[in-house]
């Protein structure tokens, strides 16, 4: 079952791992395509943190908090995703996060008119920054772009 908790880092936890993603020089990669590879569901930049049993990131070390928090045991993915401002709310692709059952963590990282869809329950979970939603990777899912702020930025956590 998904949920979600406000304020979940420490104030001092999340400004230190938002300034660090709001930074001029931390590295974004462009993706032409949101949840499926050639679908054009709009575009955004993602950063990847953890992958494939490495370590991917000079940031790696800026989420420590937040898998401590998590009580993480094994890692899958960690990545943050940004999605440009668009004029009109963009509805990306329903996807999964992983072809198996293991826990995901969506970390707000801003507040703003853009939203996480979980088919399971069909809601609506609205960005607020430090709000974390749990839920099931194998859960279908979509995520959109903003309209009301410049970009829209989370980070989505796999793990055991």
């Amino acid at each position: 079952m998904a949920k979600f908790e406000d304020d979940f880092l420490t104030i001092q936890e999340f400004k230190k791992i938002h300034q660090s993603m709001n930074n001029s020089s931390f590295p974004w990669f462009y993706n032409s395509s949101v949840a499926e590879p050639d679908k054009d569901d709009g575009i955004y930049f993602n950063h990847c943190f953890y992958f494939d049993n490495q370590v991917r990131s000079d940031y790696f070390e800026f989420l420590e908090p937040v898998l401590k928090k998590l009580k993480v045991k094994s890692l899958m993915t960690v990545k943050a995703n940004l999605y440009p401002q668009t004029k009109e709310l963009i509805k990306h692709g329903l996807h999964r996060d992983q072809d198996f059952n293991c826990k995901s963590a969506l970390l707000m990282m801003n507040s703003c008119d853009g939203y996480t869809y979980l088919k399971e329950i069909d809601s609506k979970i609205e960005s607020v920054a430090n709000r974390v939603v749990h839920f099931n990777s194998y859960i279908p899912h979509h995520s959109t772009t903003t309209t009301n702020e410049k970009i829209r930025l989370t980070i989505n956590i796999n793990y055991f």
